[in-house]
């Protein structure tokens, strides 16, 4: 995209402000804009700081002329720009500009022709009778010519002369016909010029990630316009009949409590980590605990209900919150003190940087002969016995060089030892006063 593409561009979206009924535009610019921001690259947060100061000043312009004179400045300024990069999770640049070309696509409907000329963008005014004959006869069969012509007209600007219906049909289907051919060619020559050869796995993984983008995409661009709800997630300890002081004790799902495998022959299959019910048997005496899921398929609720587990409630993927791009269980919307909150989990974006309030361990898959709870049950129990902050106690038992657990064995053990040595020297001692 070049300055006058990007010129034109705001041209049309300060057009879209002024006048009514322009809520695909809106959308429209919406689309664009959380297509660019994503970009994470400073050069290109700086060119957007660029391109939004530009598009501030056109949108103060009281009127046309002083928008002219405005954007005859603007053209003059010198952009400095990068978008031919690797956008996040992997996207090809291809496809993302085959969005943006498909935001403004689909708002010529309403408002404009977009045509691909080169490098160029030219936006051409349709002629309001034929731009009503063949977009709007259905929707406004009802409507008589004089109340039409006015209501069109207050929603389109004459960036030049008007065509007649015929051109402007055959120019549609020119634009059709060429987008469609540029995608392909760009999607073609993306996947051709890589050096690695793409197979039928790698090409649906490289499809799933662009659905998750766009699904964030999509989110970011509702809390923008509807902030998410800042209520906690877990109702108040006083609600539940529970201690004020009393730890929370947050635990994952799939590759912690259990391992959940599909195959076509025998369908799903569940596996319990060996020792999990006497993990929640000891521990539901000592934590409210909470089962937060990294799915958002009904599978968790399913299984907690048949197993009967003692907890106060499930969380999914749904309650998760997003930073730096990247989703994960965020304990500060939980409505609890971090100080008594506890993470139990496997190696994930939520245990790296909530990694004070966060024990790891490792993905069980379905070994009938791990026993990686076992020390766990004990440190836990200990650290809820703490009246204090539980991060500062889990600390005392972080190295680098071994797993929490580990280390909370070789403290029991040289407490033990410590304490055997004074029984014997107390006998010792006692004996000799006899």
């Amino acid at each position: 995209m070049n300055q006058d593409q990007i010129i034109q561009y705001i041209l049309v979206r300060s057009d879209l402000q002024w006048n009514t009924g322009s809520i695909t535009a809106q959308a429209c610019h919406a689309s664009v804009a959380a297509i660019f921001e994503n970009i994470q690259e400073d050069s290109v947060k700086e060119y957007l700081r660029e391109i939004n100061d530009m598009r501030k000043v056109v949108l103060a312009c009281p009127d046309e002329n002083a928008l002219n004179d405005v954007s005859s400045d603007l053209k003059a300024k010198q952009i400095k720009h990068k978008l031919w990069i690797e956008q996040p999770e992997s996207i090809p640049t291809c496809i993302a500009t085959m969005m943006l070309v498909n935001t403004f696509a689909k708002c010529n409907r309403r408002h404009m022709l977009i045509i691909p000329y080169a490098t160029n963008l030219t936006v051409r005014t349709p002629n309001i009778k034929s731009l009503h004959r063949h977009l709007f006869h259905g929707i406004a069969k009802g409507w008589s010519e004089e109340h039409r012509a006015p209501l069109l007209k207050n929603n389109v600007r004459n960036f030049c002369n008007g065509s007649n219906y015929r051109e402007g049909t055959n120019e549609f289907r020119y634009i059709t016909r060429n987008i469609l051919g540029l995608g392909i060619a760009a999607c073609s020559g993306y996947f051709i010029l890589k050096s690695k050869i793409i197979n039928i796995s790698e090409l649906c993984n490289r499809f799933e990630r662009f659905n998750e983008w766009s699904y964030d995409l999509l989110l970011d661009q509702i809390n923008k316009l509807v902030p998410p709800n800042n209520e906690p997630l877990l109702p108040d300890l006083e609600q539940l009949g529970y201690p004020e002081n009393l730890p929370t004790l947050v635990l994952g799902f799939r590759g912690l409590i259990c391992d959940v495998t599909h195959s076509r022959k025998n369908g799903w299959g569940i596996i319990k980590r060996p020792g999990i019910d006497h993990f929640f048997n000891v521990l539901k005496n000592y934590y409210e605990i909470v089962i937060w899921s990294d799915e958002s398929l009904p599978i968790p609720h399913e299984l907690i209900e048949k197993w009967n587990l003692p907890i106060i409630g499930i969380l999914d993927k749904n309650h998760f919150s997003k930073t730096d791009g990247k989703l994960y269980k965020n304990l500060s919307s939980l409505g609890r003190d971090l100080n008594r909150v506890i993470l139990l989990d496997n190696e994930s974006h939520s245990s790296n940087i909530q990694s004070e309030n966060s024990i790891v361990l490792s993905k069980f898959k379905g070994d009938p002969y791990d026993n990686e709870l076992e020390p766990i049950v004990d440190l836990l129990k200990a650290a809820a016995l703490q009246p204090g902050d539980v991060r500062e106690y889990l600390k005392k038992f972080r190295r680098s060089e071994a797993n929490i657990g580990a280390s909370f064995n070789e403290y029991k053990k040289g407490i033990k030892e410590k304490s055997e040595a004074r029984r014997r020297l107390s006998k010792l001692f006692l004996n000799k006063k006899s």
